[in-house]
């Protein structure tokens, strides 16, 4: 199967972790995107933060790149549309400092830290749930619960 490749990126502030909500939508996602071909995961996350949230290198402090993967399939319609049968996500854990700008962006309308706590209840879809308790049990991923 041929996937486009993208990044999901999990910032975290103290005990809690940035979610964002696209214009339009009532549903809580951490903020992603699509990597650009010869684009190394990590230049995809920089690029991401900066175009997402408007977030520069110097405010975030690099932790990793998950082993755990989030991938999924597309409807027909939609991989008619961009040629791919699905995304590979690969995930990018950072520390963050400062706050968030959204002014300006085309494409987020909001973002909010939310504690560890709250986080599985609070992301829009269960597969994201499911990639989340994967990291979890892998010890990639604390202070959820």
């Amino acid at each position: 199967m041929n996937y486009r490749q993208g990044v999901i990126i999990i910032l975290k502030k103290g005990d809690s972790f940035l979610l964002a909500r696209k214009k339009g939508s009532a549903e809580w996602y951490f903020p992603a995107g699509g990597q650009d071909q010869g684009e190394s995961v990590t230049d995809t996350f920089y690029r991401e933060i900066a175009e997402e949230l408007g977030l520069q290198k110097e405010r975030v402090s690099f932790l990793r790149i998950s082993r755990v993967t989030h991938k999924y399939e597309w409807n027909e319609k939609f991989k008619q549309k961009t040629g791919y049968d699905g995304q590979e996500q690969h995930i990018v854990i950072a520390e963050f400092t400062g706050n968030i700008e959204l002014s300006g962006h085309d494409e987020l309308e909001e973002v909010r830290l939310v504690k560890g706590a709250e986080l599985l209840r609070t992301l829009a879809h269960k597969d994201l749930q499911e990639t989340v308790k994967k990291m979890i049990a892998h010890g990639e991923l604390e202070g959820v619960g």
